[in-house]
């Protein structure tokens, strides 16, 4: 356990070995530290408005063939 920006975080102390017969079986290990206590991520409180350039879609066709996309050329 370490001490490090006003928090008690647990870390490895010396480098991570694991057995030759699993070097082809282990491809990484997690959860070995407490490092993501120090990732902050910025967050707002409540909803944020849509940007100015927000466009909402228009509906779906209601049955098959209704609504087709135009100005496309054919393949």
């Amino acid at each position: 356990m370490y001490k490090a920006n006003g928090l008690t975080v647990r870390s490895p102390s010396t480098n991570l070995s694991i057995p030759s017969s699993l070097a082809t079986i282990v491809s990484g290990v997690i959860g070995l530290d407490d490092s993501a206590q120090f990732v902050h991520t910025n967050h707002t409180t409540g909803d944020a408005p849509p940007p100015a350039a927000f466009v909402t879609g228009t509906p779906c066709s209601s049955y098959w063939g209704e609504k087709q996309a135009t100005g496309f050329t054919k393949p």
